[in-house]
């Protein structure tokens, strides 16, 4: 009887070995991660947070891909002038918008991708694909062919959907990031975020239609990766 028990402890230890080795393998080539980020500059006017599920790709896992679900709230920022995406097709003028600090926040499910070069040492990139925004109303300067002035009536547009950057509608972003993995799960990262923000004009009739902005920014972030 003895015999018998020390049989099966044996047994056990031998077959839970190379499933604990399984798992950490599956670990190291999938990962789970926590990111905060912002603009790394003189004036902070976003933070984003996000949350990513990455599966290795390859025999060794070094290129990592995945989806995610990202919060971007920017805050503070405003646009001298946001040309609409047409002119007014009746009269032939290029309506824009002198548009004052807002606010604006977009969730939006995103892919990333990261790839390990050297050590620690790694290079990537995230892509907003499609979500909502939300935010208050406001009002902007209306100008006709930068003569007139007038209010217009602006909102945040509520559907986000990558279609390229012209014709990208909502709050969106696409970052390019170099990253270094810390002690303890931790990590770095820092690189380019260009951000494309959409409004939509309601009043008065002649500004109706989507306005368009872009920004480029440098950006710095934390992760970390789940066990």
């Amino acid at each position: 009887m003895k015999s018998g028990w020390l049989f099966l402890l044996i047994s056990t230890l031998f077959i839970s070995r190379p499933a604990c080795a399984q798992t950490s393998a599956a670990r190291a080539r999938n990962s789970t991660l926590l990111d905060v980020s912002g603009r790394a500059g003189p004036s902070l006017n976003q933070v984003a947070v996000a949350g990513w599920r990455l599966w290795g790709v390859g025999p060794n896992g070094r290129l990592q891909v995945g989806v995610g679900l990202r919060g971007r709230l920017l805050f503070a920022i405003g646009d001298p002038y946001v040309g609409q995406d047409t002119p007014n097709s009746q009269s032939g003028a290029r309506y824009t918008l002198s548009v004052p600090a807002h606010q604006v926040l977009a969730l939006n499910t995103a892919l990333h991708m990261r790839l390990r070069v050297v050590g620690p040492v790694r290079l990537g990139a995230v892509v907003d694909v499609a979500g909502l925004s939300f935010g208050p109303a406001f009002d902007g300067i209306g100008l006709r062919d930068g003569l007139v002035a007038t209010l217009v009536h602006l909102r945040p547009e509520r559907y986000n959907l990558q279609l390229g950057d012209a014709h990208a509608h909502g709050t969106l972003a696409s970052e390019w990031y170099v990253a270094v993995d810390l002690p303890h799960a931790f990590g770095l990262r820092v690189g380019y975020a260009h951000v494309v923000t959409a409004r939509t004009a309601d009043e008065p009739r002649e500004y109706a239609g989507r306005y368009q902005s872009t920004d480029n920014q440098f950006i710095a972030g934390v992760t970390y990766t789940l066990p």
